[in-house]
């Protein structure tokens, strides 16, 4: 028995990775099964550790799990299976739950859970350990793994498999073969498997059966027809039963019996033994996942649904209550398939469409909007689909994401909806999705147009179509870097929502963001913080939480260029905890927060940290096909695998870049990607490009200085300094410094600050080099930016490279322009660096002494001097006594 406090954990570690306890609950032998006394004993041979069981649904595969893990009397955890978890985080965190469900002393599944995110090795290891000191034999259930054709879940189950203590064992049952490459295993007895030909019933199970459920005694004639029309499919012979239930002969009905006979038998023998109502009722509620009462009263038109479920659920009629809940069931999956082909046989194309339809108004009208549009989907009535579309559009795009909402449009065909507003959200995701097709945008905007003018009765929906259209081009403009477009017609679109005092604050937060982002691509800081804080307080407000995330991302990216490092980390995982407190850490959107925490852990030179977040924000951006947050990710994996000389996973990001490239039409996003990729060049080769990077210098004002703009000037200084065209370098970085510094863009100050350093050390300019790497420094070390000092290190004089930090890196530059000073001034230069003995010894060498007169004066050996010495020099990076002196 487990404690409150036990319960109370396990508890807590499923709400913060939203899982479900009833996927891994313990599952107790089913009441009335049929012992399977064959494959009973097949699993009774002492050496496996891995069972395998294997065969089409209605095989009884649960059942067996079941009888076994009940016999065994032994600890054993459980999980089902369904599509969800198809992917390796859901998998392993239910099998961290599954474990710690029974027992108590698993209770490092958080540290498992975290270590899963920053290295899958060091996780397979950890969980493993974790099993070994568990030393009481446990039995570890995967049920239903057909759903995985993830690599990475079986390489994770190959894994537990090769490596399981001898005190564990683990089953898996799955529909499908189970490809995991164990021959080696089958070799050495360590495999037992299990197929549909063991779980078939055998004659004498199924005289068993019959009479253990009906006390009938089956004569050998009997027995012998059932077993040959229903080769002994447990499911088949579910059916069977009720018809004896049913006083049906088994030997007049069942001689034609067979399993490519399911349907027809279903539809002859147990369909027409109900009532036409209660027939009908179970062919029009097949077109259900789930049924409730209100729901089979609304698309059947009767006003008994709850007592014909009940009464199906006592005579066993395929129909299961969902998680204990009296209140939703579903039926069998087999029964409820073939009960669907039989809808569609027994009725027209327009009876079908009508039961749909009422379905998907019930729906709505219960605020189930995703149940809603599938039925309205399914009902091929354009004119209703159009009507609900109207209706309820900006509510589905709040409620799903953008690549249901795609999946949800592409099955309605675009040129076949003539919903004004529903087109204008077509352009929207399209443009979410980077996808600027202007033909179809434009051809989509001008239907819209036309359907808002033509339209008899306008509400506020309609009303708000031409407040969309300006919102658009806005966007666009964004796209094709025309910011000061985008400026102007979002400010206009805003001037036309408030004439028409509609209220709608989605699109009104719209217009706040795309406000935001134009401005933020003008370095107006100020602008962008304001209208971004304007958008997320909307968004926030109701409940859109795409938007209010993506605002945050503003804010912060604002705050990083002026170089409030700490409070956009603050304004990052304050949000980032909103989410998880709220089920949205999951969710794709959530990629934004995670990019910029790995952007601060980057600048910080914190590359670990940072690559775990930029690893997350894939894995959620790839979920949802958020592409601006996977091109920003790839391409700083990308720069943090560079400075790591880590060519392979360089050149990877490189070619995700490429793909993504090919995926989207933006030409901002575009030539991002153009930039960063000669950059990369430039780094990799530390010498001329091979081939010319073709970023023509650019002239900026301060009203065109863009973020584009400046990152392809960096680079293009950058490329002059390698190109030992010094002068020409400086003059980029002088005008685009200044411009950086009126905008109060610190960051790109910063970075334009080393570069500036850089020309100057190469151009021999000493005093003046000195200066700028003092502001640079000093620059960083009040932000907590590392990254840039840890990048000039490497063309620093010598005599600076030993610095470890910006601090100690600072005093050694002091010390290289002031004149030569006692061992007190010393002490104030170098004291994070040298002992006091240090400086002391130090002092006694700027003044020219020595060894042996730095031995009487200290009252020390001369060993002990040279040994001192020794330490100086190794401290600061140096050969001799010359060198530690021009220090």
């Amino acid at each position: 028995m487990k404690t409150n406090s036990e319960k109370n954990n396990l508890i807590l570690f499923l709400n913060k990775y939203n899982l479900l306890y009833s996927k891994i609950a313990p599952h107790g032998n089913a009441p009335n099964s049929i012992p399977r006394l064959h494959c009973l004993h097949l699993l009774s041979d002492p050496h496996w550790q891995t069972a395998l069981i294997v065969a089409p649904a209605g095989f009884g595969k649960s059942n067996l799990l079941r009888q076994y893990v009940c016999n065994q009397r032994k600890p054993y955890c459980w999980i089902s299976l369904s599509a969800d978890e198809n992917d390796i985080y859901r998998f392993v965190y239910y099998l961290i739950a599954a474990v710690k469900s029974v027992n108590a002393a698993f209770d490092s599944f958080d540290t498992l859970a975290k270590g899963l995110t920053e290295n899958m090795g060091a996780f397979k290891t950890s969980f493993i350990n974790e099993l070994v000191i568990f030393e009481t034999p446990l039995i570890m259930v995967i049920e239903d793994f057909h759903y995985i054709d993830n690599a990475q879940i079986k390489d994770l189950v190959r894994y537990l498999i090769n490596h399981l203590p001898e005190h564990v064992k683990i089953m898996l049952s799955s529909r499908k073969t189970i490809s995991l490459n164990l021959a080696k295993h089958r070799l050495e007895r360590k495999i037992i498997e299990i197929y549909s030909a063991d779980l078939r019933f055998t004659r004498n199970e199924i005289a068993f059966m019959f009479l253990k459920y009906s006390a009938v005694s089956l004569c050998e004639t009997d027995i012998r027809k059932i077993e040959q029309r229903t080769e002994g499919w447990p499911a088949a012979l579910q059916l069977v039963y009720m018809l004896e239930k049913n006083e049906i002969s088994y030997n007049n009905n069942l001689s034609h019996f067979n399993n490519a006979y399911i349907q027809e038998y279903i539809r002859e023998e147990i369909l027409e033994h109900y009532p036409d109502s209660v027939k009908d009722f179970l062919l029009k509620s097949s077109i259900l996942p789930s049924l409730t009462p209100a729901l089979c009263n609304a698309i059947t038109g009767i006003y008994n649904a709850g007592e014909i479920l009940t009464e199906l659920q006592k005579s066993n009629t395929f129909i299961i209550p969902l998680e204990n809940n009296d209140k939703w069931f579903r039926f069998h999956h087999i029964f409820g398939d073939i009960l669907h082909q039989e809808f569609i046989a027994s009725y027209s194309d327009e009876e079908r469409s009508l039961i749909h339809k009422k379905a998907s108004l019930w729906y709505e009208n219960n605020g189930y909007l995703q149940e809603a549009i599938n039925n309205a989907i399914s009902s091929k009535d354009y004119f209703f689909i159009d009507e609900f579309l109207d209706r309820n559009v900006e509510g589905l795009v709040l409620l799903a994401q953008f690549d249901q909402l795609t999946l949800w449009f592409s099955k309605l065909e675009e040129k076949r909806i003539s919903s004004p507003i529903a087109k204008i959200w077509i352009v929207w995701l399209k443009l979410f999705s980077l996808n600027i097709d202007r033909p179809i945008i434009d051809y989509l905007i001008d239907c819209a147009n036309r359907g808002y003018k033509n339209q008899r009765e306008v509400n506020d929906v309609y009303s708000s179509i031409p407040v969309h259209i300006a919102a658009i081009q806005g966007l666009i403009a964004v796209f094709d870097e025309n910011y000061h477009t985008s400026i102007q017609l979002s400010t206009e679109a805003l001037q036309k929502l408030r004439t028409t005092e509609i209220v709608n604050k989605s699109l009104e937060g719209t217009i706040f963001f795309n406000l935001a982002r134009a401005h933020l691509s003008l370095s107006n800081l100020t602008k962008t913080i304001h209208y971004a804080r304007e958008a997320k307080q909307l968004g926030f407000s109701i409940g859109n939480y795409y938007g209010a995330i993506a605002s945050v991302n503003l804010i912060a990216q604002a705050m990083i260029q002026m170089l409030d490092i700490n409070g956009a980390e603050k304004l990052y995982l304050e949000t980032l905890k909103f989410s998880l407190n709220n089920n949205l850490a999951d969710q794709p959107f959530a990629a934004y927060l995670y990019n910029g925490l790995g952007e601060i852990e980057y600048l910080r030179n914190e590359f670990e940290k940072a690559t775990a977040y930029l690893k997350k924000s894939i894995e959620l951006s790839s979920r949802g096909k958020e592409v601006k947050s996977l091109v920003n990710a790839h391409k700083l994996l990308a720069t943090i695998y560079s400075a790591q000389k880590n060519k392979r996973r360089l050149h990877f990001h490189i070619r995700k870049l490429d793909e993504l490239a090919l995926k989207i039409s933006a030409k901002n996003c575009l030539r991002d990607i153009k930039t960063f990729k000669v950059h990369i060049d430039l780094l990799e080769k530390n010498a001329s490009p091979a081939q010319p990077s073709k970023i023509a210098p650019i002239h900026c004002t301060i009203d065109d200085f863009t973020d584009t703009k400046e990152y392809e000037m960096f680079i293009h200084a950058n490329e002059l300094i390698i190109k030992k065209q010094h002068e020409e370098a400086l003059r980029v970085i002088h005008h685009h410094k200044e411009l950086a510094e009126k905008l109060s863009r610190k960051l790109s100050l910063l970075n334009f600050q080393f570069s500036e350093a850089r020309a100057l050390t190469l151009l021999g300019r000493r005093t003046e080099s000195i200066k700028m790497l003092i502001a640079a420094i000093e620059l960083s070390q009040a932000s907590g930016v590392d990254i840039f000092f840890v990048q000039a290190k490497k063309w620093l004089p010598f005599n600076l490279s030993a610095s470890a930090t910006p601090a100690v890196a600072l005093a050694l530059l002091q010390s290289m322009h002031e004149e030569e000073s006692d061992c007190a001034d010393v002490s104030d230069l170098y004291k994070s660096a040298l002992t006091k003995r240090e400086l002391e010894v130090m002092g006694k060498m700027k003044k020219g002494l020595s060894n042996k007169q730095i031995a009487a004066n200290m009252c020390i050996s001369e060993g002990t001097v040279k040994r001192h010495a020794h330490n100086i020099f190794s401290k600061l990076n140096v050969k001799n006594r010359v060198a530690a002196i021009q220090c």
